[in-house]
């Protein structure tokens, strides 16, 4: 009941959008905006061997409001509809991740629908997103409302440890109902996904949206409530409690200063690369000190022992701890790997509970579907990068701000992928981000048009038109037509360029040998009065003349 009376409202909500903004892609918009952030992500619908989810419903229906709008002229700065080397790359990976299933016999009838469901699908509304560069600017005010609701839901729910979706609908967490679920004396906040990890990354993928909206609202000077979406981004954040989320929306800030302000690139990319150096030289300090953070205490850790060695285990180090316990199932593993169920992985029974949950999607993907999928699907993250630093680079691109946050939130998600999985909660998202890449890169650049129609202008005044002579010739005739029109015959041209007999009327004498000096001041004056075209017939009436 729940999913269809959702369905209903994204089709309310694509409507409404289609009538309230000018774009083709308004319905989309609404859609998608509503079904990541305000609906639910565990109301869905089984369908055979698949699921059918509220963001499917939303990408179908704007997909069916893009087509209703599709007979309209392309308007002004439209997006060019070329593929990008991301598609094929994602198409790459779909492929192998239904061979990898097919090889292992569990690819059901459905199963490769189900399969677009999660990668195909997020990407494609990613790649429809944005039609054109007003749309950067229509689409603006609805994405940094969005956040300012959505983070204020949070802390509404980490202050009054209360879900209200969820309670309202029925739905229980076990484990996030009890301690795992609070931290410095709040609830950690989930909002509409299934843990606060999963809502923290997708909040991470919208800081691109608040600083894009924060700089629009300073260039404009309307709706400055925009210029505090970052701040309310950071107010979210804070409310989820995930040390992961809050650490990676370090990493559309650092990029967005890297790519708007030439002069802080040194410092952020010192800063950088001391950050990786203390990361590699003292990372099991930082293991504790995280840890510490979490609120891990010293009676929580138990040794345990792994390949014959003893470690100590606390749930910050179980993910290091992962790639030891898995590494004869890594030394075994098919070309294709065991299958997204896992199924047939070699794994020692003492420590099959306990590790049971991969918290890594690198590990997982790998045993999953192999090096394959895993090169492919690094290979689509630094495309997407690649596109957004070549918008980003480009400062007054209107979409460079949203470029260069997105730069930052893709590459800081994937390095945060080492200690968290790919769920669709946010993995959707990631999708959607790299998609809207390479979709802006395609967009074309305003002042690269002006500057192409200013240099087609310039080409047109220059050359001359057939039959007109020479590009000299060519301006004379076009100063003269801006003067007032004069009759052949209606005066007598200057002695200097009087037609001699028999000539064409286009050949004049060449300048006499006199000096400047000695020209009389009145055919001095003359000459930089426009020349006249001398028909023919009327040259042979000119006065001196036959």
């Amino acid at each position: 009941m729940w999913f269809i009376l959702s369905s209903i409202l994204l089709c309310v909500v694509a409507v409404v959008c289609g009538r309230r903004f000018d774009s083709s892609r308004a319905a989309l918009w609404g859609t998608w905006t509503v079904a990541v952030w305000f609906l639910q992500i565990w109301i869905a619908k089984p369908f055979g061997s698949m699921v059918i989810d509220l963001r499917l419903v939303a990408v179908l229906l704007g997909i069916a409001g893009i087509a209703v709008n599709f007979g309209k002229p392309r308007e002004e700065g439209a997006v060019r509809n070329l593929p990008a080397f991301s598609d094929l790359a994602l198409m790459a990976l779909f492929a192998i991740i239904v061979i990898s299933q097919y090889s292992v016999g569990r690819l059901r009838p459905l199963g490769p629908a189900e399969l677009a469901r999660k990668w195909v699908f997020p990407y494609v509304a990613g790649r429809l997103f944005i039609g054109s560069n007003r749309d950067l600017r229509r689409v603006a005010p609805l994405m940094s409302g969005a956040i300012f609701i959505v983070c204020g839901m949070a802390l509404f729910e980490a202050v009054a440890k209360v879900n209200l979706p969820n309670k309202l609908l029925g739905r229980t967490y076990g484990v996030l109902e009890a301690g795992e679920g609070y931290r410095w004396g709040m609830k950690r906040a989930q909002g509409s996904m299934d843990h606060p990890i999963f809502f923290g990354m997708a909040l991470v993928m919208s800081m691109p949206w608040a600083l894009h909206g924060m700089e629009i609202a300073k260039k404009t000077g309307a709706r400055k409530w925009m210029k505090f979406g970052p701040w309310a981004l950071a107010v979210g954040l804070f409310a989820t409690v995930s040390r992961g989320p809050q650490i990676c929306s370090l990493g559309p800030v650092a990029t967005y200063f890297f790519f708007r302000k030439p002069k802080l690139r040194l410092l952020i990319i010192a800063c950088g690369v001391a950050g990786g150096l203390v990361l590699f030289t003292v990372r099991d300090q930082l293991m504790g000190i995280l840890g510490k953070w979490a609120g891990e205490k010293q009676e929580m850790v138990t040794m345990i022992v792994i390949n014959g060695e003893e470690y100590e285990y606390t749930g910050t180090m179980h993910r290091i701890l992962l790639w030891k316990v898995y590494r004869e199932a890594i030394e075994n593993l098919p070309k294709f790997g065991y299958g997204l169920e896992l199924k047939n992985v070699p794994l020692d029974e003492a420590h099959a509970q306990r590790f049971g949950s991969i918290d890594g999607h690198y590990l997982m993907f790998l045993l999953q579907h192999g090096y394959y999928a895993v090169g492919l699907f690094v290979l689509i993250g630094l495309l997407g990068m690649i596109n957004c630093a070549y918008v980003a680079l480009k400062r007054n691109h209107p979409a460079a701000t949203l470029a260069a946050g997105l730069f930052g939130a893709i590459l800081a998600v994937m390095g945060n992928l080492g200690s968290v999985w790919f769920p669709p909660d946010f993995g959707g998202v990631w999708l959607f981000c790299v998609g809207l890449a390479a979709t802006l890169a395609r967009l074309p650049n305003p002042a690269r048009i002006e500057d192409d129609a200013r240099k087609h202008d310039l080409s047109q005044s220059d050359s001359p038109e057939p039959g007109t002579g020479t590009r000299a010739d060519s301006h004379v005739e076009t100063d003269s037509k801006s003067q007032a029109p004069v009759p052949v015959v209606a005066r007598t041209p200057v002695r200097s360029i009087t037609p001699v007999r028999d000539s064409s009327p286009l050949d004049f004498p060449k300048e006499s040998d006199k000096s400047d000096s000695s020209r009389e001041p009145s055919n001095e004056r003359l000459d930089h009065r426009p020349q006249f075209r001398i028909e023919p017939e009327a040259a042979r009436h000119l006065p001196g003349q036959g």
